[in-house]
């Protein structure tokens, strides 16, 4: 029965008939259906029209079904199951469980930044301080001279330190140098075993060969261990066995050098360096720029960090 415009002109005299019921009745009944209740939407929340309750209803169902969707899709990507057909309650928990998988903690995130993980932001306090991982740095230069050169240094704990040479040298008529070894003697103390042959001694010849020397010593707390070890090789490599160590988190310091020259200022350098090849083995790599081989002395030192 369709909606009837309702008489509102009654007066004390007029009697109700059963026409007046009937549409009362009726007008009563048609109220009840939600698509002929109109909505006022003062606000203008809602596109619908006309705008019936009905279609109000549908609509808001709609902009939640799609909204549900979204938050759906949006958890899935973050790489956690859901489904627009979960309630809200289990879309709630799901989004609070995003970070619950993350493995960061604050040691690992710089200060002041802030991160998501165990289902709530965190703030970072790493502090990049370079005397967290240096203790201390010494360094300086000395006087090339066969045999082994005894420097004195600072006393360090020669098990979290390192020793880097840098030599450096000048034209002579005929000599042959090369560094053979550094290592700690003391640990106020480094040994840095160096050599030369000349077939014409020139004494002059040895105020250009020097070396500059460093010593590296590392906070304890950084280092797992430092592996050391020298040698000498023809060949064009050579495999050295170590205790096993993390490639990911271990460097390989190689140094050993050789120089022959002659006349008319005719040099010959060979050189020695190195990589990792596994977990427990390093390899000592030779270079030789001459026609005929000569020999490399070498040294290394395997820093492996914790």
């Amino acid at each position: 029965m369709a909606w009837q415009t309702p008489k509102t002109d009654w007066t004390a005299k007029d009697a109700v008939t059963v026409n007046d019921l009937n549409r009362i009745e009726g007008n009563i009944a048609e109220l009840k259906k939600a698509a002929t209740i109109d909505v006022a939407d003062v606000a203008g929340n809602f596109t619908s029209s006309p705008k019936t309750v009905e279609n109000v209803l549908n609509e808001i169902a709609g902009d939640v079904k799609n909204g549900k969707t979204a938050i759906a899709n949006a958890i899935t990507s973050m790489g956690q199951s859901a489904a627009a057909t979960d309630t809200f309650d289990t879309l709630a928990t799901k989004i609070r469980a995003i970070s619950t998988d993350a493995t960061a903690v604050e040691g690992d995130v710089l200060s002041g930044k802030t991160f998501y993980a165990g289902g709530s932001k965190k703030t970072g306090n790493l502090v990049i301080d370079g005397t967290k991982f240096i203790k201390s740095i010494q360094s300086g230069t000395s006087g090339w001279a066969d045999g082994t050169v005894k420097i004195p240094i600072n006393p360090v704990d020669t098990n979290k330190a390192i020793i880097l040479i840098e030599p450096y040298a000048a034209y002579s008529s005929s000599w042959y140098l090369y560094l053979k070894n550094a290592y700690f003697s003391a640990s106020n103390e480094i040994s840095v075993v160096v050599g030369s042959y000349q077939n014409t001694p020139n004494a002059a010849d040895y105020v250009y060969r020097s070396f500059v020397w460093k010593v590296i010593e590392f906070q304890p707390n950084i280092i797992r261990s430092i592996q050391r070890g020298s040698g000498y090789t023809f060949s064009k490599y050579v495999d050295i066995t170590i205790s096993p160590v993390n490639l990911s988190k271990s460097i390989l310091f190689v140094q050993g050098f050789a120089v022959v020259a002659g006349s008319s200022e005719y040099y010959i350098y060979t050189a020695a360096a190195g990589t990792l090849i596994n977990s427990n083995t390093l390899r000592i790599l030779y270079h030789n720029s001459a026609t005929n081989l000569f020999s490399v002395d070498y040294f290394w030192q395997l820093v492996e960090f914790a």
